[in-house]
């Protein structure tokens, strides 16, 4: 699915009327009947936070998402000043009109709480709030709102409109303490476009904000309902489809959001063969520069094996890592990289390093590197472990971890920057990049030059941070470093420079390299948060694009593999102190089982 900021939303909104001619409440409306529909879902028990009712299944562990037990007896609508309290207003109308059927007793239990009583409401909010009073419809100020375990709140206060870091006025503060509470207790919250107190761009949260066991979001997904505080405060989300004309939402977003990448790539081609881009329910929407997978567009991408291919048809992955003292980071990368599928996994490594991948799996051709070796001789020795993987199309090599960073990283590096094959840089190979930025910078765009193919960072936030500092401190390319409060457009010029795609691994990871648009990898935990989570990971990308994804879609599918096998963990029970590896690599077989047979919930 594509995900829009809250600027680029209301654009596209606005945009409505102008190409239909049509009043903008009738967007109000539809979000009105999608809010009623997952109100009923609630009440009759058919509960719309649960996985099965969730339009983007992005993880099965997310914070205070739980069913529901107690019986609803109220319904209070908690409304703002601005047109997400309109949205709530519309919504209180059709409960009390019984257009979606609630039990009678119930109708007479709706109440409408308003924040700043005093202001008045303007435009479409103030049109629906006027029809629900016309309805029977009963308010009251938002500072008489009780906490109840068997009430059904429903949050339309700021939605999108709330900025980080806008101080948080004590009416507010009061009713998200009362809202708050009374869901400990047992009470339901459902929350309109976004949980007040949170931002739609970021994820941000103010001091104090909702926490919603739902979230019906409208027209396009936000990036704040995914990314940080976002996760723990929105339970599970639905998007729930606006119509806007196509035309109108590409010329209105399109104008706020121009394509800044000169990749000659689209979307589309940007994925492997083997797989298919991935999805959104308005189509491809090219002005749309975000990306959220959803678990089909993954299903699409890890299609099964052809049953009469064999391992000289499933590409060489190559690892070169684990310096003395570091055989954990190379066995860890071996196990990723062999576990995803390639024919053949070699590694060179150290001789301890060895010893600790051939004790793990026999299966995984590992040779020691020899030491003390000059230049020139190591600069023939990877020529060589390179050329014996054979056709680089169907080849690619992992560089970086559990190794020194000296003079014998640079060689390694430089020359396999000039292999034709696929290459990805992680930990120390990062580092050893960042601390000569303008040579390594042209050493990447003399590969681009070359004809071959980007290679792929996989930078945790620190090693992503020294990228960042390093290509700041060049007077040339400072200024085409843009300073962005989204992390993410900031990683996409960071890639323009470098000439490389980046994975920026952290409590959620985003990619570049699909053309100009982010693609956002919401998935896993803090399980996850131990050292040899990235070398596993860094494998298994490497084990994937061997065997003909390129390295963009092996990045997404990777991160997904590791972060879901994470959250299945959790939800079975699991401690996030104790996640081992073994345990990891386990549940990522059964992912990969699921993802191959479609089965996959």
């Amino acid at each position: 699915m594509f995900l829009v900021t809250a600027a680029e939303q209301r654009a596209a909104d606005a945009s409505f009327s102008k190409t239909t001619g049509l009043p903008t409440i009738l967007l109000m409306e539809q979000a009105a009947v999608a809010l009623a529909e997952a109100v009923y879902n609630i009440v009759r028990k058919t509960d719309s936070s649960t996985e099965g009712d969730c339009d983007c299944k992005i993880g099965l562990s997310r914070p205070g998402v739980r069913a529901r037990t107690r019986e609803i007896k109220n319904i209070a609508i908690l409304c703002g000043c601005g047109n997400n309290g309109g949205d709530g207003y519309a919504l209180a109308r059709h409960l009390v009109t019984d257009s979606c059927h609630l039990p009678a007793d119930l109708r007479r239990h709706i109440k409408v709480y308003e924040y700043l009583p005093q202001r008045e409401r303007l435009g479409d909010a103030a049109l629906n709030r006027s029809g629900y009073l016309l309805c029977g419809g009963e308010i009251a100020p938002l500072a008489e709102l009780t906490a109840d375990a068997t009430t059904l709140y429903v949050d339309a206060v700021w939605g999108t409109g709330y900025k980080a870091g806008r101080p948080v006025d004590a009416e507010f503060r009061a009713a998200a303490i009362t809202v708050n509470s009374a869901k400990q207790g047992g009470a339901t919250v459902l929350a309109v476009d976004i949980p007040s107190g949170l931002e739609a761009d970021t994820g941000k949260a103010s001091e104090i904000a909702i926490l919603a066991d739902s979230t019906i979001t409208f027209g396009y997904g936000k990036p704040g309902l995914y990314i940080n505080q976002g996760r723990h405060h929105c339970g599970h989300v639905k998007v729930a489809p606006l119509t806007i004309p196509l035309d109108a939402a590409k010329n209105s977003v399109g104008e706020q959001n121009p394509p800044t990448s000169t990749a000659s790539a689209t979307l589309s081609a940007s994925v492997s063969a083997k797989g298919s881009g991935f999805a959104s329910p308005y189509g491809k929407q090219p002005f749309c520069r975000r990306i959220l997978p959803e678990l089909d567009d993954f299903v699409r991408l890890l299609q099964p094996r052809q049953r009469d291919s064999y391992k000289g048809t499933n590409g060489n992955a190559a690892i070169i890592a684990g310096d003395p003292g570091m055989s954990g980071a190379a066995a860890l990368a071996a196990a990723g990289a062999w576990q995803s599928g390639p024919g053949k996994v070699f590694a060179w490594v150290s001789c301890s390093a060895e010893t600790a991948i051939l004790s793990y799996n026999p299966a995984i051709l590992a040779s020691a590197r020899p030491r003390d070796m000059t230049d020139d001789e190591l600069r023939s020795r990877v020529q060589d472990y390179l050329n014996n993987l054979g056709d680089p199309t169907k080849a690619a090599c992992l560089v970086g971890p559990g190794l020194n960073i000296n003079s014998a990283l640079e060689t390694i590096i430089e020359t396999v920057l000039a292999w034709p094959g696929q290459t990805v840089f992680d930990a120390s190979a990062l580092t050893a990049l960042s601390l000569k930025p303008a040579y390594s910078i042209k050493l990447m765009q003399k590969r681009r030059a070359a004809g071959l193919s980007k290679p792929l960072f996989t930078p945790h936030l620190g090693e992503y941070k020294c990228l960042l500092k390093a290509t700041a401190a060049l007077p040339e390319k400072a200024e085409m470093l843009k300073s962005e409060s989204d992390l993410s457009l900031e990683a996409e010029s960071l890639a323009e420079i470098w000439q490389a795609n980046i994975l920026v691994k952290g409590a959620y990871s985003f990619l570049t390299g699909f053309d100009d648009k982010i693609v956002y990898l919401p998935y896993g935990n803090s399980a996850l948060a131990h050292a040899g989570s990235g070398d596993l990971l860094a494998g298994t990308i490497v084990g994937l694009a061997a065997q003909g994804h390129n390295l963009p879609v092996a990045a997404a599918l990777g991160a997904f593999l590791c972060g879901r096998a994470a959250e299945i963990y959790i939800a079975n029970g699991g401690s996030p102190r104790c996640f081992f590896w073994q345990e990891q690599l386990r549940l990522m077989r059964q992912i990969m089982a699921e993802l191959e047979s479609g089965t996959m919930t």
